[in-house]
């Protein structure tokens, strides 16, 4: 099959065009002028130029494709439009290229967050599909605005919609933070109360694709991706803490300071032209307790993740020691 990838440089696509490749896939990945082709697959796969900004510049890759699988967008931003160019407009130009380019009945897999349906209301009600979508952030609004966009050509392409919960895994930055924190002795407690999560490891959310991608599914559904389990932030330290044999202590923080560091992250932002991950559009999404959902749906296709938390974060860990991250 032939299968265009876009955000193949990031740490999901970067798994995802690797696993393509091995499972004897032809792929092409569209990127950016500015973009840094990973040294992994250089050679192995076709590179397209484009902007999402012109559907003009992303029809030479759309051509002759029987899948594209869309994961690149925009995680932070100073503002919302910034969120929006991308994961929505971005989003939108890609179907519009695709209507020109591509064939009726080629699959469109759209990658989109559990931040674009946005918290649960408590622990023992994780977010189901079929829950009316209530995005807190920027950045879940931009996001379900791209479900919307690619949802409407779902009479000519076979789309599938893919919102993972939390990924980590090797090469995760994001992870990363909390084996840190964990060095430091520090378990942080955001607003003095547990928060609760779902998690899947990289491996499992390439596995999901890879299943809706082979696999005969209506247009235009969508799947939460976890790895059926729902865990509180104090047990995810634990399990690191145990991992590098070391000791941790909470550390409540208010949501006041939270809030006084993303705004002035924001103010800093303005100025230096950088962007942080602590930013007010992220505070929204840090203040909610319950960041948890249901994977039973994707388990009715056939899924069946191969990790749990206890060892992805074995092999995690011992990913970041053998490359030096930690």
């Amino acid at each position: 099959m032939k299968i265009l990838v876009t955000g193949s440089t990031g740490f999901i696509g970067k798994h995802l065009v690797k696993r393509l490749l091995s499972n004897g896939h032809e792929v092409r990945c569209l990127i950016r002028e500015t973009s840094v082709k990973p040294v992994e697959f250089i050679n192995s796969v076709e590179w397209y130029i484009g902007n999402f900004a012109d559907p003009y510049t992303l029809t030479p890759a759309l051509k002759g494709v029987d899948a594209v699988i869309h994961l690149a967008g925009c995680i932070k931003a100073k503002k919302k439009s910034d969120y929006y160019s991308i994961n929505y407009y971005g989003t939108k130009n890609l179907v519009e290229a695709m209507q020109k380019a591509c064939k009726e009945g080629t699959k469109l897999i759209y990658v989109s967050s559990q931040s674009a349906a946005g918290p649960s209301s408590s622990p023992g009600v994780p977010q189901r599909e079929n829950d009316p979508a209530y995005p807190i952030s920027a950045y879940g609004d931009s996001k379900l605005a791209g479900e919307i966009a690619v949802s409407k050509a779902r009479n000519r392409f076979n789309v599938v919609i893919i919102r993972p919960a939390i990924v980590y895994g090797p090469g995760d930055r994001e992870t990363l933070l909390f084996f840190k924190y964990a060095r430091k002795h520090i378990r942080p407690v955001i607003g003095f109360k547990e928060r609760y999560i779902s998690m899947v490891h990289i491996s499992d959310f390439v596995k999901m694709v890879l299943l809706t991608l082979d696999k005969k599914i209506e247009s235009g559904e969508v799947f939460f991706v976890s790895d059926g389990k729902i865990y509180t932030t104090r047990e995810l330290f634990k399990l690191i803490s145990k991992l590098m044999s070391t000791w941790i202590v909470p550390v409540p923080i208010p949501l006041t300071f939270v809030c006084i560091a993303a705004l002035l992250n924001n103010a800093m932002g303005y100025l230096s032209g950088k962007v942080t991950m602590l930013n007010i559009d992220k505070y929204k999404e840090l203040k909610a307790l319950y960041w948890i959902c249901s994977s039973e749906k994707a388990a009715k296709e056939g899924f069946s993740p191969d990790y749990d938390l206890k060892k992805g974060l074995q092999e995690t860990y011992q990913w970041y020691i053998e490359n030096g991250w930690l």
